[in-house]
């Protein structure tokens, strides 16, 4: 679960920008930075050495010279890095290409300082130059080099750690599904010998909801306008067993329809309604009830039975649905489950988000 983020007006602009155009952007405010603050070490040092430190602009023209070239090579030494990093010891054969890369880099630096700035090395000549600094820009280039692998690892270890987070969702996904399956065909085989014709509708109906269960089996989330379409299909079968004296009640805020939930979400908790709460009666009510309210969406799901017993257990359908929501929104879910003015509620909240595509594709 890639989580959606939402930008800040003021910072649109830059995600709009060309990937190129922000690590150019990202670079030159970095190193602007590090001109400013190398700037005033250097005033400190002077100071303290009995030297005039000098106007500051002045100082911070000379550093910023050449910071701003390394802000301008910085983007190529991230892309080099990454077309060749050395991530296992059969890549260690990449470590002279690097180096080789590095030595380039310093060279195009001091070529493009004087250039620019012919008085920023003193006035000393190019060749000189070269072998005047090399230590500090190869170190500099080294360090840059350092980081690409810091975040090329770091992008490794998250790839891997989604990729099991989904592994487990997908088991918690096809352990919910016996459980919804077997469930359902109980309900459906008490009405065989009852009332055929009933049994026969409520197993077209069946079917229509194993349709979407596979259907939607690859992915994450789905929306919750999906969401109540099977959920609907699901209460359908439940009033051909149980007849007019349940009933079912289904409010969902408009703004709240095109939500992501995660799939199979609603069925285990409303047939433990039905279960656990209405307990057969001849007549009650379930609702279900969804709204968005602080950037969170909220859903709700009571009944007017006789409520959670003293001392009851999670079977599987709820310990199921309380994982997988641990699974999608680690820190960002909540889920209440206990008696109600009326009878059993179980609230379930967890982020505003739409579905996103990371969400349709995973497992596709």
């Amino acid at each position: 679960m890639r989580p959606s983020t939402v930008l800040a007006p003021r910072a649109r602009w830059f995600a709009r920008l060309p990937p190129l155009a922000r690590q150019f952007l990202l670079a030159f405010i970095g190193w602007t930075f590090y001109a400013t603050l190398a700037t005033l070490v250097l005033r400190l040092v002077r100071a303290r050495s009995g030297e005039p430190p000098g106007p500051f602009g002045k100082l911070f023209a000379v550093v910023a010279a050449s910071s701003w070239m390394w802000a301008l090579l910085t983007p190529a030494v991230v892309a080099f890095t990454r077309r060749f990093p050395i991530r296992s010891w059969a890549e260690v054969r990449r470590l002279p290409l690097l180096a080789g890369f590095a030595i380039v880099t310093h060279v195009v630096h001091e070529m493009l300082l004087i250039l620019v700035s012919p008085n920023a090395r003193g006035g000393a000549r190019f060749p000189d130059v070269l072998l005047d600094s090399p230590l500090l820009n190869l170190f500099i280039v080294a360090g840059l080099m350092a980081m690409v692998h810091a975040a090329i690892a770091e992008e490794h270890a998250v790839r891997m750690k989604s990729a099991l987070l989904e592994s487990e969702l997908r088991m918690l996904r096809m352990q919910l599904q016996p459980h919804f399956l077997f469930n359902t065909l109980n309900s459906v085989a008490e009405l065989v010998h009852l009332d055929p014709a009933r049994a026969e509708r409520a197993l077209m109906r069946l079917a229509d909801l194993l349709r979407w269960s596979l259907q939607s089996s690859s992915l994450r989330e789905v929306t919750l306008r999906e969401e109540l379409t099977a959920l609907e299909t699901y209460l359908e079968i439940q009033r051909l067993r149980h007849g007019e004296g349940l009933r079912f009640e289904v409010v969902a805020a408009p703004d709240a329809l095109p939500l992501a939930v995660p799939s199979l979400l609603l069925q285990p908790l409303v047939e433990n309604a039905i279960r656990h709460g209405v307990r057969g009666a001849s007549r009650g009510t379930v609702q279900v009830s969804a709204v968005r309210e602080n950037g969170r969406l909220q859903l709700v799901i009571e009944d007017d039975g006789r409520g959670f017993a003293v001392g009851w257990r999670e079977g599987t359908g709820l310990g199921t649905t309380r994982a997988r929501l641990g699974g999608l929104y680690p820190d960002a879910h909540e889920i209440r489950i206990g008696n109600g003015s009326s009878g059993g509620r179980v609230v379930v909240v967890m982020p505003a988000r739409t579905v996103s595509s990371g969400a349709r594709e995973a497992g596709a």
